[in-house]
């Protein structure tokens, strides 16, 4: 069993197909990517993310956007077969007027289940589960007496993409306050059955089963951005002024204060990936009717992990400057 977790600050192959759909004149603050695998040969579970941004500031006759964007793929294996249990990629884009959007595509074990374009804030993710199998034959042997089950373990992936945003007006027509969180999660598990030929030589009857579970994996990536105006600025005067026709003067100092807003806003951004190990046995056992001796149960472990979860802080918080 093994764990190992690794963080790139290069862009990937995934990150450049995103930056291909860059639009013109975008500045881009980060781009961050992050792999992750847990499991060895037989089971677990790997995983691919990247995220970026880009802002473009408005001007007088255009409106400005502020763009992140966050996506990836998680691997599921059993018995050492692997497949892609979820792939996507999404983006939440902002405008200076403080509406918003949601563009995303995902898919889990190759099937499409959410492809959107401009969809409204707030967008509501949903859950999805789908399942796939693998089987192994596993060699048994019951008073000298040899045979095979069959086990077959199935996993499933709960795969969603998460988009969570909030937004509070600002007084004073500045850009609203907006709140988001986004990125692929999936949530990998598995269970396993048994099965046994019919009619073993030697014994009066032969079944078999499987107990257990198994926590392939969680994978998530959380990429955060509140963007908020910037703050008015606070201006003092003082006037000091000397009255007259009095016995003794002292000096008389009046301070006015007032604030004068200012066009703009800020955008602060933090990238956490998090996962859970895998945890959790799977075993097979067989029970045999030894005529006249009895009933006699083997059982044989075909998984057995214990990985905690772990979380990695890819950036921030960190503020930008949108405009």
């Amino acid at each position: 069993m093994k764990t190992h977790t690794t963080i790139k600050h290069v862009a990937t192959l995934l990150s450049a197909a995103f930056l291909l759909a860059l639009p013109g004149g975008a500045a881009q603050n980060f781009n961050k990517t992050y792999s992750y695998s847990t499991g060895d040969s037989n089971f677990g579970a790997s995983a691919s993310f990247n995220a970026f941004d880009n802002s473009i500031p408005p001007t007088a006759t255009t409106v400005g956007s502020y763009s992140l964007t966050a996506g990836g793929s998680v691997r599921g294996k059993i018995f050492g077969g692997s497949v892609t249990a979820l792939s996507g990629n999404g983006t939440v884009k902002v405008l200076s007027t403080g509406t918003g959007s949601f563009t995303g595509t995902l898919s889990a074990l190759g099937t499409s289940v959410v492809n959107v374009s401009n969809r409204p804030l707030p967008y509501v993710s949903s859950h999805y589960v789908k399942q796939w199998s693998a089987s192994k034959s596993i060699p048994f042997s019951i008073a000298f007496i040899p045979f095979n089950v069959t086990a077959k373990v199935t996993a499933s992936v709960d795969a969603f993409f998460r988009v969570d945003t909030t937004s509070t007006t600002v007084p004073g027509g500045a850009v609203p306050r907006v709140a988001m969180t986004i990125g692929p999660v999936a949530d990998l598990a598995a269970t396993a059955s048994a099965s046994v030929g019919v009619g073993v030589d030697g014994f009066a009857s032969l079944s078999a089963g499987a107990s257990g579970s198994l926590k392939l994996g969680k994978a998530a990536l959380a990429a955060n951005a509140t963007i908020f105006p910037t703050f008015p600025l606070l201006t003092t005067t003082r006037v000091t002024t000397v009255p007259l026709l009095t016995a003794v003067t002292f000096p008389i100092t009046r301070e006015t204060t007032a604030l004068f807003p200012t066009k703009g806003a800020n955008v602060t951004v933090s990238l956490t990936a998090s996962t859970s190990g895998i945890t959790g046995s799977l075993a097979v056992f067989a029970k045999a009717e030894l005529f006249p001796f009895g009933s006699k149960t083997v059982s044989k472990t075909i998984a057995s992990y214990s990985t905690g979860p772990a979380s990695a802080n890819l950036l921030g918080p960190v503020t930008y400057k949108w405009f």
